[in-house]
């Protein structure tokens, strides 16, 4: 794990002792090795008596890529500078920032969805935008009154669960798994596309999470209502399983911003290519979203996939070979590939995830 104390102004800055003691704590409740990310000027204050043998180590004035790289391979940050903070939820890996004069609310906090925001919410609070005008109070209680308890007890929520634990595979259903039919409402309209379920049980074999995401728009356009889609799901789900394929997680957004039922006529954060479902799966699977994959046929799928952060299939079965067209030359090598159908496709990802 990380630990970064600086801040950009001294009105911001937890007490160092503070910073040491969580460090300690932690280190011995569940064995992580620290990386003290400091500065040159204050670099030698992360002991204050030894330490195990390799246990901690100090980064001093590293590069941005390098700290960057460095949050990315650890199972949390604990940082003061907001900086710092927003750099650990880019990669994905969960921080605790130890916030002082500014205020969450604000929108210097980091939002991701494991990231924990320790405060105080002393009524003097925001005394500036930055923390630069010096605390006029006896003392920085908005500091002083953040315990250790407090964030060792945040730490220890994080390092006891299953965050980015597992490596996710969602899957697009109608033109992907199941032969595209014009808006899907009858269990007896699923039909399986070939290679389908030999192709998912491979990669669940290969340990993915398998997690089925698909827009229903239907619903909010009135065509059928929501136990339609529970029941073809269940079809979907029963089909596969008597292949050997069992399905982790199967979500579905049934809004559309345009719909005729007024119940389901939102803009939500679940419609692809939003990752709403995709969160909500690494929040239940404790799935690493970097590390996962996105296979499907539409331009919202891999539109998903850019929001998240991981690589992505485009598929040519149901609306692909549209889709393809659509997209061109947009889709980068490195993080994307094109496939014939969904075998293929995990062909791609699991020659791809082994390197």
């Amino acid at each position: 794990m990380v630990i970064a104390p600086g801040a950009a102004h001294e009105n911001k800055k937890w007490l160092l002792e503070r910073f040491r003691d969580v460090a300690r704590t932690l280190h011995q409740r569940h064995q992580v090795k620290i990386t003290w990310v400091t500065t040159k000027s204050d670099a030698g204050n992360a002991q204050s008596e030894n330490w195990p043998a390799d246990s901690l180590t100090e980064l001093v004035d590293a590069p941005v890529p390098a700290i960057a790289d460095l949050m990315a391979r650890s199972r949390l940050t604990i940082a003061n500078d907001s900086g710092l903070a927003h750099l650990s939820s880019a990669v994905g890996t969960p921080v605790i920032a130890a916030f002082g004069p500014t205020h969450p609310a604000l929108g210097f906090a980091p939002r991701g969805q494991f990231d924990v925001v320790a405060h105080v919410d002393e009524p003097c609070r925001p005394c500036s935008l930055h923390g630069k005008t010096p605390c006029y109070r006896s003392e920085r209680f908005c500091m002083t009154r953040l315990t250790t308890e407090h964030v060792i007890g945040s730490a220890d929520r994080i390092l006891n669960s299953a965050i980015n634990s597992q490596r996710g595979l969602f899957v697009d259903r109608d033109g992907t798994i199941a032969v595209e039919k014009y808006y899907v409402s009858d269990p007896d309209q699923i039909e399986l596309i070939p290679g389908v379920a030999q192709a998912l049980r491979r990669a669940g074999h290969a340990g993915f999470k398998l997690i089925v995401v698909s827009n229903q728009s239907g619903v909010a356009r009135g065509y059928f209502g929501i136990d339609a889609v529970e029941r073809t799901n269940s079809r979907l789900k029963e089909l596969l399983l008597r292949e050997g394929v069992e399905i982790d997680l199967m979500l579905y957004c049934p809004h559309h911003r345009l719909g005729t039922v007024s119940e389901y006529r939102v803009v939500c954060n679940c419609r692809k290519p939003a990752a709403g479902m995709p969160e909500r799966a690494a929040r239940e699977l404790g799935i690493d979203l970097r590390q996962s994959y996105v296979i499907g046929d539409k331009n919202d799928d891999i539109n998903m996939a850019t929001v998240l952060g991981c690589s992505a299939a485009l598929v040519r079965t149901g609306f692909g070979v549209r889709s393809e067209a659509r997209i061109g030359r947009s889709i980068r090598p490195e993080g994307y590939a094109v496939c014939n159908d969904l075998p293929h496709a995990i062909d791609w990802l699991l020659t791809r995830s082994a390197l």
